[in-house]
C-alpha cells in the first residue's frame, strides 16, 4: 500500500479545518480599513450633491428673476399699448367731430352762395 505524501496530508487537514465552524470575528481588518474610506466617499458624494443642488437652486432663482423682469416688461408694454389705443380712439373721435363740423360749414357756404 502506498504511503500518503506530506502535501496530501496538509490538504486533508486543511479541508477538515475549513469544515469545522470557527467563531467569526465581528469586524475584519478589511472592514476596519474600508469603513473610513466608504464614509469619506459618502461625505464627498453628499458634498457634490449639495453643490449640485445649490447650483440648480441658483439657476431656478435666475430663471424666475428673468421671468419676473419679462412679465414686468410685458405689463408695461401692454399698459402703453392701452394708453396709445385710448389716445387713438380720442383722436379718431375728434377727427370725426371736426369732419362733421367742416361738412356742416361747407353746406352753409354752398347754401349762402346759391342764395346770394
Amino acid at each position: 500500500m502506498r504511503r500518503p505524501n506530506f502535501d496530501s496530508c496538509l490538504r486533508a487537514r486543511s479541508a477538515r479545518t475549513r469544515s469545522v465552524a470557527r467563531p467569526r470575528r465581528p469586524f475584519s481588518t478589511q472592514a476596519a480599513y474600508a469603513a473610513p474610506l466608504i464614509l469619506l466617499a459618502q461625505t464627498r458624494q453628499a458634498d457634490r450633491d449639495k453643490i449640485a443642488l445649490d447650483q440648480l437652486e441658483a439657476h431656478r432663482e435666475e430663471v424666475m428673476h428673468h421671468m419676473q423682469l419679462r412679465e414686468t416688461a410685458l405689463k408695461k408694454e401692454t399698459d402703453e399699448l392701452k394708453a396709445l389705443l385710448t389716445a387713438n380712439t380720442s383722436l379718431t373721435q375728434q377727427d370725426k367731430e371736426l369732419t362733421e363740423k367742416i361738412e356742416s360749414l361747407t353746406r352753409e357756404i354752398h347754401a349762402s352762395l346759391k342764395a346770394g
